[in-house]
């Protein structure tokens, strides 16, 4: 029987590196001790850099439900998806961001809630991955086919379905 603390009532876990293991999953012991943690009150939230829906899918996978933050705390919400907070970042400071990182030959990888999205050539992000400069997750299904290529800033608002003003979607 796992011994805890009686004054924490919640435990917040980061995902890659921590809550899975090199497969990307979570393991039958972590599993384990997740539940023994609800059966004594408690309850633990994911925080992680991930969007929504890659954050989801291990805790799917194990039969576990929690709250989310996302997206390095851009979005936070429940285990169905409901948002509970979320931090938009104006368009055209986005617009500004991505046309100077592309004359500094910068990778880009948009997280957002409807997935990633990047205007860096094909080519050039699949070497990225190939040379460990953007981290695979463990997840054999995930990696370069997950992201959604564009050719310009402006293309991926209208992609994203983007309206005037803030965006509805983090970056």
């Amino acid at each position: 029987t796992m011994q805890t603390n009686h004054s924490i009532k919640l435990v917040a876990i980061d995902m890659d590196g921590t809550l899975l293991n090199h497969k990307g999953k979570i393991s039958k012991t972590t599993i384990e001790t997740l539940r023994e943690l609800r059966k004594q009150g408690k309850n633990f939230v994911i925080c992680t850099g991930r969007n929504y829906i890659d954050a989801r899918k291990p805790l799917e996978e194990a039969g576990l439900e929690c709250d989310l933050i996302c997206m390095n705390g851009a979005l936070t919400c429940t285990y169905d998806g409901k948002v509970v907070s979320s931090h938009s970042v104006d368009k055209k400071k986005v617009e500004k961001l991505i046309t100077f990182l592309h004359t500094k030959e910068t990778i880009i990888d948009i997280m957002t809630e409807v997935g990633s999205f990047t205007t860096t050539p094909r080519q050039q992000f699949m070497k990225a991955f190939e040379e460990n400069i953007l981290l695979p997750t463990g997840d054999e299904n995930f990696g370069v086919e997950q992201f959604r290529f564009v050719t310009k800033a402006i293309k991926w608002i209208q992609v994203a379905n983007l309206g005037e003003g803030e965006l509805s979607y983090k970056i």
